[in-house]
């Protein structure tokens, strides 16, 4: 994997999530409103109802569109603010910031301490 956060066609998270993997980002790029419907009734709850609208997403580094849970991400919030490419080039990698992603995606892990690996 080369240094960074896209390695050929894969985009990464800033929390490790690969984003061109994501069934939002991937519904979002091929403007499958179909998809973005079953996202949302799949990702919502009683508590949380999600439109299809709020399921859009060209991942959380990009300037486009963001998933509405993505704006509260503080992980991202944390990335941005000390300006690493991904929590595996923060020095302080691995926080307790990242443990529920870990527990939910033991990939992510797996793809930021690769990255770390290579730094």
């Amino acid at each position: 994997m080369k240094e960074g956060s896209v390695d050929s066609d894969r985009i990464i998270a800033f929390c490790g999530l690969v984003c061109t993997e994501c069934p939002a980002y991937v519904a979002t790029q091929a403007g499958d409103q179909k998809k973005l419907s079953q996202l949302a009734r799949e990702w919502g709850s009683e508590e949380v109802a999600l439109s299809p609208e709020d399921c859009l997403c060209s991942g959380c580094k990009g300037g486009g569109l963001l998933a509405s849970f993505v704006g509260q991400c503080k992980i991202r919030r944390c990335a941005r603010d000390r300006g690493v490419e991904t929590c595996g080039h923060c020095p302080d990698y691995p926080c307790r910031l990242l443990e529920e992603t870990f527990r939910r995606s033991p990939r992510a892990k797996a793809v930021l301490d690769e990255i770390a690996a290579h730094l």
